[in-house]
């Protein structure tokens, strides 16, 4: 079994926190994402540092182990079925397992007036958080599930889903 996360060197009152954890973040390239990639890996976790922009992903992975932390890359797009499987059990066979999952990715593809949005710019907003966000969650508490351990927590419209 691979050996998982550490966070020896990130220097943080959250180090060992999350040690012997994967996490996968998604929309982890930068602002808020990255930051949660980052204090997870602070805190000692292994982390798949996902973001469409895979250079982006890259350079926040360079950042992890840096510091002396475990990351992954992914490029995945979170719409597509097939990539996160594939994403989330990467976490698996590099970290032993999955046992959290930030839900963070978000199409940035409208700034404007509400009124102004075309059908195409709200369907790519609904693929990327709603059915990524569902994806995602579906394919880790399926790893979850087998593992038998793991968390997923996602709040829509004020009720809570949970998977422990």
């Amino acid at each position: 079994m691979p050996r998982r996360g550490t966070g020896s060197r990130l220097g943080s009152t959250l180090s060992g926190l999350l040690e012997e954890r994967g996490i996968v973040i998604t929309g982890a390239g930068r602002g808020l994402g990255r930051s949660y990639a980052l204090a997870a890996a602070r805190a000692g976790a292994g982390v798949v540092v996902n973001d469409i922009d895979l250079e982006e992903a890259r350079a926040v992975v360079a950042e992890i182990e840096a510091a002396g932390g475990r990351a992954i890359a992914s490029g995945a797009s979170v719409t597509d079925w097939d990539q996160v499987e594939e994403m989330i059990d990467s976490c698996v066979r590099e970290f032993g397992g999955i046992d959290g999952l930030v839900n963070n990715a978000i199409a940035y593809s409208y700034f404007g007036a509400p009124w102004d949005q075309d059908e195409e710019t709200i369907r790519r907003e609904v693929e990327v958080c709603v059915n990524g966000t569902i994806f995602c969650g579906v394919h880790a508490m399926r790893r979850m599930k087998e593992q038998r351990r793991g968390r997923s927590e996602e709040r829509r419209v004020g009720k809570e889903c949970r998977s422990r």
